[in-house]
């Protein structure tokens, strides 16, 4: 019998799945295909994404998709760090 925190687990997966084919799989601003890619606020509102759990974390991501934009470490940092 699966338990609660499986199917939260699958859920939560499912989610990260549908945001990587709304976001695609290269990073936007240079290109590279990398499995490690992130979501970056468009706007920076301050969030960092870990409090809020990952189920909640890819429901935003899938809903307000224009807020979000897919980077690799290094074009996220730069986008956070305010370098073009």
């Amino acid at each position: 019998m699966i338990n609660k925190k499986e199917n939260d687990k699958k859920y939560a997966e499912r989610l990260k799945q549908r945001a990587a084919l709304i976001h695609g799989d290269k990073c936007r601003r240079c290109g590279r295909q990398d499995d490690d890619l992130e979501y970056a606020h468009i706007n920076s509102n301050g969030l960092s994404g870990h409090s809020r759990g990952l189920t909640r974390r890819y429901r935003d991501i899938i809903h307000n998709r224009k807020d979000y934009v897919r980077l690799c470490k290094d074009c996220h940092r730069q986008l956070d760090l305010g370098e073009q």
